[in-house]
């Protein structure tokens, strides 16, 4: 049977989307039906700038019929756009008539935006969500219920007239994972291999470009194991990177099926989104403002202590390869991480930020910072305003095998650019963002090299 046809593979360093994340009816249309006019508004500006401010004003003057979908990474941001009243686990306050308690002096009150939440007959905030937009609502949400959006959700969208407003840019395209069982680790490659199995028996063709499509004739996988799989491949969202590595892209038709779609971010161009765009001839508009980077360099101190930075000297040092496979300087990482902080900086626990690969933290910590740790993808959040000496251990590069798919369909992505877009992210979740004096260890010396080279940008 096609089911027993696992083979075990060796670990992957690549990030894990896994389709539990996906709902059974999660198959949107066609991903080459490009013929609709999507128009696209990106407000690219620093963090901190105002994004937010504007928006809430803009969004306050539209008409009652544009209503709105705002999606954030965390669900603290949606409740922030939404003026929604949370207690003290952040839990959504509702008053006596069941419906949300919103801020009394909260600019964006007068449009009453709802949460969807998975109390109702279906039990799923996706059934939630459709019935919302049915009734043309404004809806606050998260990133990660828009991977599943139905075919019924994205006709109710169409229909309604919605403007989609995306704080930071959505993943368009992720590692995809079959569905999970028990002998699967976090990094396991015996998804890929099992796929590769699947094709090398004639059920799955790729084309010139690594789409897959499934072959029902041969297979039907209708209540079987890879029913989901097939239904991806169906929709156009499954592609095969070097005959290796398996991707899950984003439904364009998720996108094409608003009146507009407004991104907030900063480095926009360096997006996977961006070049996502671009191959389907979205009509996309960028507006910039703000700061310019020279702006905050007499706040910024870089370390350029060549003892403490040694480390990280060549271009692929602390890479995940690095730290996380081969771990050689994990030990010199964590001594430098305690000279940091206790001797060069003197500092206090809520004063501190680091960040490494996560597999990793507790090594590198020692048990000491555990605490003060933020993963290095962090973005969308303020609760980290108060920090201001900051260690980044990490060295960031995208999956080659993701970049090597793109090559093939004609996209030079610049990994560099890319890079220093998530460092610039991290880095701003701390005191930086209200203008006050940071001091930032960074030991890669290719990151440090972008971060100080961008510092001197002055428009």
């Amino acid at each position: 049977m096609l089911e027993s046809l696992v083979l075990q593979g060796t670990d992957s360093n690549l990030h894990n989307f896994h389709p539990s994340s996906l709902c059974k009816s999660c198959f949107i249309g066609s991903q080459r039906d490009v013929g609709m006019n999507m128009k696209v508004r990106v407000l690219d500006a620093m963090m901190g700038s105002g994004k937010t401010t504007r928006l809430m004003e803009e969004v306050g003057k539209l008409p009652a019929s544009s209503p709105v979908i705002y999606i954030a990474p965390l669900l603290s941001e949606c409740h922030r756009f939404a003026g929604t009243v949370v207690d003290e686990e952040g839990n959504l306050t509702k008053g006596e008539d069941f419906l949300p308690v919103y801020e009394d002096d909260h600019p964006l009150i007068h449009k009453m935006f709802s949460h969807p939440d998975n109390r109702n007959s279906q039990g799923t905030k996706i059934h939630s969500l459709l019935r919302l937009i049915q009734r043309r609502e404004n809806i606050v949400s998260t990133h990660s219920l828009f991977r599943c959006l139905t075919d019924e959700v994205v006709q109710a969208v169409k229909d309604g007239g919605y403007i989609l407003i995306i704080d930071e840019v959505l993943s368009v395209w992720e590692k995809y994972t079959l569905n999970r069982r028990d002998d699967y680790e976090q990094d396991d490659s015996s998804s890929d291999e099992e796929v590769l199995q699947i094709i090398k028996n004639g059920f799955i063709e790729v084309d010139v470009n690594g789409l897959l499509f499934w072959q029902w004739d041969k297979f039907d996988a209708v209540n079987t194991t890879y029913e989901e799989l097939a239904r991806l491949c169906d929709s156009k969202q499954i592609y095969l990177s070097n005959g290796k590595v398996v991707f899950w892209e984003y439904p364009i038709h998720a996108l094409q099926s608003f009146k507009e779609v407004w991104i907030a971010t900063y480095m926009y161009s360096s997006s996977f989104m961006c070049e996502y765009l671009k191959m389907y001839d979205a009509d996309v508009q960028v507006e910039t403002f703000g700061l310019a980077p020279a702006a905050f360099k007499p706040l910024i101190t870089v370390v350029t202590d060549k003892k403490l930075n040694a480390v990280g000297d060549g271009r692929h040092a602390l890479s995940y390869n690095s730290i996380v496979n081969k771990g050689h300087p994990n030990e010199v990482l964590k001594n430098n991480l305690y000279n940091f902080f206790r001797n060069r900086t003197n500092s206090k626990e809520e004063e501190r930020l680091w960040t490494t690969y996560k597999s990793k933290k507790r090594f590198i910590s020692a048990g000491r910072y555990a605490k003060s740790w933020l993963s290095y993808s962090t973005k969308a959040t303020n609760a980290y305003k108060d920090t201001k000496y900051l260690a980044y251990f990490v060295n960031p590069r995208p999956s080659t095998y993701l970049v090597a798919m793109l090559g093939s369909r004609g996209v030079d992505f610049d990994q560099d650019q890319w890079a220093l877009s998530e460092m610039v992210q991290w880095v701003w979740r701390s005191a930086i963002r209200e203008n006050k004096e940071i001091v930032l260890y960074v030991p890669s010396e290719r990151m440090r090299n972008l971060f100080t080279n961008w510092l001197e940008q002055a428009d």
